[in-house]
């Protein structure tokens, strides 16, 4: 319920009301939304770069191997089933060979070579 003010004077008429969260005039829903379009165009930032970080890597890695047409065939090749299996055994070989300890075969003995310790001294024959 509104409490109405009247001055002596009839000119003036002062109404104060409680103002509830509804409003905008209550401050703050202003505010959410300033917050809202920030985060938003952010996003949508955000959304933009990431679309040029990925196309800028494609294009580099289509560079690598000789264009945008050489490219679509290299990755036909890594979705073929025999390219995947044969990724596939290589690395499990590689795995058995880190997996298994290392056997040291006998050690043969290797021949020692004996260098001179004396220095050797040049012969010069004199021409004539």
């Amino acid at each position: 319920m509104p409490f109405t003010k009247k001055a002596k004077d009839a000119a003036v008429h002062v109404e104060t009301r409680k103002m509830s969260g509804e409003h905008c005039s209550a401050g703050m829903c202003c505010g959410k939304r300033v917050c809202h379009l920030i985060g938003g165009l952010l996003l949508l930032v955000n959304l933009i770069v990431l679309i040029m970080f990925y196309r800028q890597y494609t294009h580099m890695e289509a560079m690598k191997v000789g264009g945008e047409a050489n490219y679509k065939l290299v990755k036909q090749i890594y979705n073929t089933k025999a390219f995947q299996d044969g990724q596939s055994q290589q690395i499990q070989a590689a795995l058995q060979q880190y997996q298994t300890p290392a056997v040291q075969a006998p050690s043969a003995q290797v021949p020692s070579v004996q260098t001179q310790t004396a220095e050797a001294q040049p012969t010069v024959t004199p021409v004539k």
